[in-house]
């Protein structure tokens, strides 16, 4: 088998050509299931020789294949007319390999230089140990995505056949013999962006797949004419730089440090060498360097404040390099996971400032998490130590640990290793699909540059003072805390109790005279019902919504309060495997109203697209799933490289992009609508819905301050699914609020239910607790026609009971009360038992129980008249 063809070829065709016409016969020489197929042509302004054109299409070879037997061909037209043809295929490419050379294809070879270094092994040292020096390099230096390994032995037969995919994990946990000795057959060939090892000599070697052009390159290791020596060639576009060299160095260094199969990943030394890093982010630049930064150009200026308490800029770095040191002695190092269960206040803030500086990552929960959670969350994350309230740290495992211990004085010093801006800054665990949290890896790299990138954009500066509301386990919290200290300013912190009681925490931002208000627009309603009736906040001047839908009532009360010359609102779209924010729209009355769903252009360095399931752009208007790239995209998610696979993935440039689940469309002027979550589909009577859009129409009707809308099943003996609304306004009609919908949703996505709320309760994240949500109420508005107690009302009232479990009115709608086909056939049964006949016709054709009744009560008097 020809490793080409295991992982695709590339070559280049001279016009006279039609690249449509070429897609089609090389789908027919290839001869895969069309349906797994992908492919696309791509128009592009610079020419084939062109160093753009080179990185293209090392881009587009650069993604694996998504499943097993798929395929995908890449067709790229350049200004010239030549065409770039690239072929991925877990099949015989012989025919179109045929074809091509036929049409005068010639292969596109890679010219570049190599870096050759040699590694000793002995007796008891294996080839394997080599792998994994090579492995570890990859995936705790250069890139801390690379956390696992794809293998293929194409001569070893076991312990998979020839050719196929073995897979192991590589985290700093596991010793160099589970790595060498871990490898399982892969089952459904799933591409994992990672580290690819071939053995195409008999002796394993490595390809290492990144984004980043700069540090594309081979891996190989091949056996020399010493028994005692492995020669590893490194050759690729990175060699334009130093960047080989240092990867060379940091190989040998690393291999020479493994002492036995019982070695760790987690204990193997780095040199002090570093990638290249682009030109406007310093070399090694992370977070806590630009706060350590601030200490020393502002050390008495105040960084943090809790109740009564608050800590210097110079105090608190000298508190996290107290953490940092007894973290180091505790055998925390570069790229582990130290779970913090603490409650928000200065310790917390100190102590991740502490794991930054040993080079480790936090991995925030709530305290208020059950505890078997918590503990998930430390297994998930092969965490090194847990670090908690005393009382969680009672109930957890021996490597935990208390702020208070950590924060005691000592002797010992900090640790100073050279430490790259890739490595992990935290992993933030959200819900997962499966039922189980998944913890997305962001990198230092990635914080910065959205820091980066608003700062000029929002004018912060050192005298700003902001909220950090939200909890720690929340994404938002990364912007509210580190984004104040990064630029300098003051972080104000809110207890749960006061954030929970927006009248407590109006009185505290005035207290405190909070410059940055940071809000998830569900808490902002609250929040904006007790200003309206309270002192104004004259020093806020920036409010920064996100984390779920802007509320355009509350949005526009504020901005009658609070003008735009004073106070800037900003609704910001973003995901946590995007970091934090992706887009930026500043909301004025007229468009918080008109276009509620509009989330504007994206920051400086993120990128998003709308694109159809082909991957192509989403027509202006037309809706798509929404995909994000630039600075910000995260890691990986931890132990999930399938997930990772199947979420990061190569878009048709080449790029790494991330689906982000989310519907949305490109408005006539570039900026983004998010139209809601495409995984939060429900389907009622086989329609589609998304039950953000009927929020979003009962946002509109006047008087609405803040809803909700479930999708449920009733309990009667029929199940039905049923979309039940609620709603907090005052004198609100329901009669004309379900008018008023009916004018613009199709009856399918019209409420079964409206029930009246004080208040829409919120998860301690400041969304919609939808499990909190009270019963529905079944109450109708009724007319003079509900009074009838004939036997035909009486009749007709217990089947629509027992088939929709609800209280019928006159004017309700059989279909739209959450009636189907299948309902109304049970439904002229029920009356059937009860004695009335009743077509189904008669049903379709006078749906609304006043109508019915009327028909049935005609039907009934002439037979009695008979």
């Amino acid at each position: 088998m020809d490793i080409h063809q295991a992982v695709g070829v590339a070559v280049r065709l001279h016009p006279p050509l039609d690249p449509t016409e070429l897609v089609d016969r090389l789908r027919a020489e290839i001869g895969v299931d069309p349906t797994l197929m992908r492919s696309w042509l791509q128009p592009v302004p610079f020419a084939a020789g062109s160093a753009a054109a080179e990185q293209l299409v090392r881009g587009q070879m650069s993604h694996p294949l998504p499943g097993p037997g798929a395929a995908r061909i890449s067709c790229t037209q350049y200004s010239d007319g030549v065409v770039d043809v690239v072929l991925l295929a877990r099949a015989d490419l012989t025919g179109a390999l045929s074809l091509l050379r036929e049409l005068g294809g010639e292969p596109i070879e890679d010219s570049a230089g190599s870096v050759i270094v040699d590694l000793p092994i002995g007796d008891s040292f294996r080839t394997e140990y080599a792998v994994v020096a090579c492995a570890a390099v990859c995936a705790r230096y250069l890139d801390v995505a690379a956390l696992a390994v794809d293998l293929v032995r194409l001569h070893a037969p076991w312990p998979a056949p020839r050719g196929e995919l073995l897979r192991c994990e590589l985290t700093p946990g596991h010793s160099v013999s589970q790595i060498a000795t871990g490898l399982v057959p892969v089952q459904d060939d799933s591409a994992l962006r990672s580290i690819r090892l071939i053995d195409a000599t008999a002796t394993p070697g490595g390809f290492f797949q990144d984004d980043d052009a700069r540090h594309d390159f081979d891996l190989t290791l091949t056996a020399t004419s010493d028994p005692a020596l492995l020669r590893l060639r490194i050759t690729g576009h990175a060699l334009e730089s130093e960047f080989a060299a240092a990867l060379a160095e940091s190989i040998a260094v690393v291999h020479s440090g493994i002492q036995g199969p019982d070695t760790l990943l987690r204990d193997l030394a780095m040199t002090r060498h570093q990638p290249e890093t682009p030109s406007d982010v310093a070399p090694g630049d992370r977070l806590e360097q630009r706060i350590s930064a601030a200490a020393t150009t502002q050390p008495t200026a105040t960084a943090v404040v809790h109740d009564s308490n608050s800590l210097s800029y110079a105090d608190l770095d000298q508190l996290s390099d107290t953490v940092a040191a007894h973290l180091h002695a505790t055998g925390i190092r570069p790229g582990d996971f130290v779970v913090l269960a603490l409650d928000r206040g200065p310790e917390l803030v100190a102590v991740a400032l502490g794991i930054w500086k040993c080079g480790a990552a936090y991995v925030p929960v709530d305290v208020e998490f059950p505890i078997d959670r918590i503990r998930h969350v430390a297994t998930d994350a092969d965490a090194r130590l847990v670090v908690a309230e005393p009382h969680i740290a009672a109930e957890l495992a021996d490597n935990t640990t208390i702020a208070s211990d950590l924060l005691a004085a000592t002797s010992a010093q900090r640790p100073h290793h050279a430490l790259s801006d890739l490595l992990p800054a935290y992993a933030i665990y959200t819900s997962g699909t499966t039922g189980v949290p998944k913890g997305t890896v962001v990198s230092h790299r990635s914080v910065l540059a959205l820091f980066d990138a608003l700062r000029t954009e929002f004018a912060l500066t050192s005298a700003d003072v902001w909220s950090a509301f939200h909890s720690p386990a929340f994404d938002f919290s990364v912007w509210e805390i580190w984004g104040a200290l990064v630029t300098g300013g003051r972080v104000v912190v809110v207890d749960k109790p006061v954030a929970r009681d927006p009248g407590r925490f109006h009185t505290l931002l005035r207290e405190h005279r909070v410059t940055v208000l940071n809000q998830t627009p569900s808490a902002f309603a609250h929040l904006d019902a007790v200003d309206a009736s309270s002192e104004r906040l004259t020093a806020v001047r920036l409010v920064v919504l996100g984390g779920e839908a802007m509320q355009s009532h509350s949005v526009s009360s504020w901005l009658d309060r609070h003008p735009r010359r004073s106070c800037q609102v900003v609704d910001m779209y973003g995901i946590t495997e995007t970091t934090v924010h992706v887009t930026a729209h500043r909301v004025t009355k007229s468009s918080a109203m008109r276009r509620p769903g509009a989330v504007g252009a994206a920051i400086s360095g993120w990128e998003f697209a709308v694109l159809g399931a082909d991957l192509r752009p989403a027509p202006v208007g037309c809706p798509g799933e929404i995909y994000v790239a630039g600075a910000g995209l995260a890691h990986y998610y931890i132990g999930k490289p399938v997930l990772t696979a199947t979420r990061f993935v190569a878009g048709p440039d080449g790029r790494r992009w991330y689906r982000s689940g989310d519907l949305g469309r490109t408005l006539g002027d570039g900026t983004l609508e998010h139209l809601g979550r495409i995984d939060g589909q429900v389907k009622v009577n086989g329609y589609r819905i998304e039950l953000d859009e009927i929020r979003n129409c009962i946002m509109r009707y006047p008087g609405v301050v803040d809803a909700a809308v479930v999708c449920a099943n009733t309990d009667g003996e029929h199940a039905l699914s049923r979309i039940d609304a609620f709603y907090v306004g005052a004198d609100i009609d329901r009669a004309d609020l379900r008018a008023a919908l009916a004018r613009f949703l199709p009856h399918y996505m019209q409420p079964s239910t409206f029930t009246e709320l004080t208040v829409v309760p919120l998860t301690t994240n400041g969304k919609v607790d939808k499990a909190a949500l009270p019963a529905p109420d079944q109450s109708r508005v009724t007319d003079s026609n509900d009074a009838q107690q004939d036997t035909a009302a009486q009749a007709l009232t217990t089947a629509w009971r027992t088939v929709l479990d609800a209280e019928p009115a006159a004017d309700d709608n059989f279909f739209l009360s959450g009636g189907n086909s299948l309902a109304a056939i049970h439904f002229c049964n029920e009356l059937g038992s009860a004695g009335i006949s009743l077509a189904l016709t008669v049903l379709y054709q006078n749906p609304t129980f006043g109508d019915l009744l009327a028909v049935v009560a005609a039907d009934q008097r002439s037979a009695a008249a008979v």
